[in-house]
């Protein structure tokens, strides 16, 4: 079976970490954190000139893929500024006999947005035969960001959380990872753990901040300035691919925290992490405390 996988960054790196790219379409990035402007390669709006020509190079890619899965990321849940060229795509594919299966794949909490809902459920009723959630029900349901989500039945379905096997435990010590992902955005993250590492039980530990390829040079510098003397040979800011930084790759050992962008649904991901630690501490009389990010 040939699945044809659409996927579109706009600000951050994880959407193509999770694929590996056929067909690249002209480039487009996100203005700012509103996402109401889009830029082309040369960081210049785009034009309905340049809509049309990469809706025409989306539609000329799918027609020759012959896929019998088209598999859409966060559209209609998101990515509201492709419209232009994911209608045109989804139309095809419902003219197409035999009609190939289309299925949504969207993360466990999205940006709550009440008024669109109507919207995108008639969406989801008119093109989708499955809505893939990448979570458990058990930590966060879609239907804590989107009301509407028990409206599609039997179509919405929890994939889990997929993840890379882990690797062997090493004999040294125990190491902190603190990810910005991409690094477009995540500095108040940052710095936050940077603060709060020596209120923690892990202050013994190798911190690793990665500030990630997109973190802005001024931002990086502000992050070098929170490395106090005393700790600087325990705590490693590591930029990747920084030529003026040294390179390294980090053993996600310990701790994780890892944000692609500041949106609402990580206070609600928070709040359900929170009830879950609590339970666990009063089931096994552990003591850990969750500082808030915000």
């Amino acid at each position: 079976m040939k699945v044809f996988f659409y996927v579109q960054h706009l600000l951050g790196i994880g959407h193509l970490k999770r694929i590996e790219v056929d067909v690249q379409l002209p480039p487009a990035s996100a203005a700012d954190l509103t996402f109401r402007t889009l830029l082309d390669e040369n960081r210049q709006p785009v034009d309905d000139d340049w809509k049309r020509h990469r809706a025409a190079a989306l539609l000329d890619a799918w027609r020759a893929s012959r896929a019998q899965v088209l598999l859409i990321e966060l559209f209609p849940f998101g990515r509201r500024q492709m419209r232009f060229e994911l209608l045109p795509l989804l139309e095809d594919a419902r003219r197409l006999a035999p009609r190939p299966l289309v299925v949504c794949s969207v993360r466990d909490l999205i940006q709550s947005r009440p008024e669109r809902e109507a919207e995108t459920v008639s969406l989801v009723e008119r093109f989708f035969d499955r809505i893939l959630v990448h979570g458990d029900p058990h930590l966060a349901g879609f239907e804590r960001t989107f009301a509407a989500a028990p409206r599609f039945g039997s179509k919405l379905q929890y994939t889990g959380y997929v993840v890379a096997a882990s690797a062997a435990a090493r004999e040294h010590g125990a190491e902190v990872v603190v990810s910005a992902g991409g690094g477009a955005v995540g500095r108040r993250l940052l710095e936050c753990a940077m603060l709060a590492r020596e209120q923690t039980l892990l202050r013994g530990a190798t911190w690793r901040v990665l500030a990630g390829i997109n973190c802005a040079e001024a931002d990086y510098r502000a992050l070098e300035r929170l490395v106090r003397p005393g700790i600087v040979h325990r705590l490693a800011v590591v930029i990747e691919q920084r030529p003026e930084c040294e390179v390294g790759r980090a053993r996600r050992r310990q701790l994780h925290v890892d944000v692609d962008a500041p949106h609402r649904n990580a206070a609600a991901r928070q709040r359900d992490l929170e009830a879950r630690l609590a339970q666990r501490r009063r089931q096994h009389g552990g003591a850990l405390q969750v500082a808030d990010a915000e």
